[in-house]
């Protein structure tokens, strides 16, 4: 079916910025209180409570031949998406954020564009990416150079369009994790 055209779909946790739902932002309000407190007692609140990471994702801006207006790609085009990870504590590291983006089967995975971003000694962060099957992993940060709080940045992914499904939509969707 070459010169097939359909619609992609991108998905993520907090994909476009969706707003917190009441429960989550009581959770985040619970758990700055705790940490608080454990910080008044002078005790100090372990990594897992103390840093989190975000990431939302969308189709990239800058797209190429074989792209229509409305998210549409002609089977063999390439389809970039853009992926945003912040780690969203200001006051400890991630230390690691492991990005994992399962595609769809009707895509190709062609690489990840990664930017250099440097941390508060002016180091470089570590980023690098394996891909197993449908599955690309791109890790960011080591113990030595730590993916630091606050820290934002942007990755590309491209993958070539392979396949049209039958629904006419390729779902795709990325989380990340921190220890």
């Amino acid at each position: 079916m070459n010169g097939s055209i359909f619609a992609i779909e991108a998905r993520g946790s907090g994909a476009h910025r969706a707003p917190l739902s009441r429960a989550a932002r009581v959770r985040r309000f619970a758990a700055g209180v705790v940490i608080s407190a454990l910080t008044m007692l002078g005790l100090q609140a372990s990594p897992a409570w103390a840093a989190a990471a975000d990431i939302s994702k969308g189709l990239d801006p800058v797209q190429g031949q074989g792209f229509t207006p409305g998210n549409t790609f002609e089977t063999g085009s390439l389809v970039r998406y853009r992926l945003r990870i912040q780690c969203s504590s200001n006051d400890s590291a991630c230390v690691t954020g492991t990005v994992t983006d399962v595609l769809d089967p009707n895509l190709q995975f062609v690489q990840v564009i990664a930017p250099t971003v440097k941390n508060q000694a002016g180091v470089a962060v570590p980023i690098t990416t394996t891909t197993s099957g449908q599955t690309v992993t791109v890790s960011v940060g080591t113990a030595a150079v730590p993916f630091e709080g606050g820290m934002t940045m942007e990755l590309v992914l491209v993958a070539r369009v392979v396949s049209r499904p039958t629904s006419g939509i390729i779902p795709n969707q990325a989380s990340i994790t921190v220890p």
